[in-house]
């Protein structure tokens, strides 16, 4: 008596697919010793996001920030005769913030 054994391999596509990093943690990932200033940039566009989520289509479109290659710069303000509450305003530091961005794969 013969037996025939048929061994069937079946492969789905979905093995082939790899698991996709959550979007918004890959943005938001910050190396350790982050400038704090840039930390709380990061921080204030982290709870942009919470509120009304943007993140996936930015980086879709624009990439990821890259925290540790921000470049820095920083400017005195004079205000003639300002104050706020009571306290003067003269020689108010404005930090300017620029955060370059690369697509993911480059």
């Amino acid at each position: 008596m013969a037996i025939l054994c048929f061994l069937q391999l079946n492969c789905k596509k979905e093995d082939f697919y790899k698991a996709k990093p959550n979007v918004a943690n890959k943005f938001f990932a910050v190396p350790s010793g982050t400038n704090a200033s840039v930390a709380r940039v990061m921080n204030e566009i982290k709870k942009r996001n919470e509120r009304k989520e943007f993140v996936n289509k930015f980086a879709t479109q624009n990439g990821y920030p890259v925290w540790n290659k921000v470049l820095m710069g920083t400017s005195q303000k004079q205000y003639a005769h300002a104050s706020l509450a009571g306290n003067s305003l003269d020689g108010v530091t404005d930090t300017t913030i620029l955060i370059p961005f690369v697509m993911e794969g480059e």
